[in-house]
């Protein structure tokens, strides 16, 4: 079974509690639909269906380049605890590598602090 947004410990809390802009921001990466903002659907949402660095995900890259601003992106990066130094492109790249691999959320140096779960245990104290 796939591994959903809402099994990767810091997205859960992100989605269900994080700024409205940015989680509508964050839907419309994953739902390209038009859809109202759902946070349960994102939740259960298992990342987009295509390999890093394949053309699909270049051209969603490309995609997310044109239709969401840099501000709209540094948005969906500090929900999910990214790091968003950089150009348009490369925050862009590494929001859709994250929503692509899950699994690259345990890599520190996509993460704006050292310890995802260090910041994460800051939050809660």
């Amino acid at each position: 079974m796939a591994r959903t947004l809402q099994e990767v410990e810091l997205c859960d809390d992100a989605i269900k509690n994080g700024p409205y802009a940015s989680v509508r921001t964050l839907y419309g990466l994953a739902f390209d639909d038009g859809s109202r903002l759902n946070r349960k659907k994102l939740c259960q949402w298992t990342g987009f269906p295509f390999e890093i660095a394949s053309d699909d995900f270049n051209e969603k890259v490309d995609e997310v380049v044109q239709n969401f601003t840099i501000a709209e992106l540094c948005g969906v990066g500090l929900l999910l605890g990214l790091n968003c130094a950089g150009t348009h492109q490369e925050v862009a790249e590494r929001i859709c590598s994250v929503l692509t691999d899950f699994d690259l959320f345990t890599q520190e140096k996509l993460f704006k602090n050292k310890r995802v779960k260090t910041r994460t245990t800051e939050m809660i104290r």
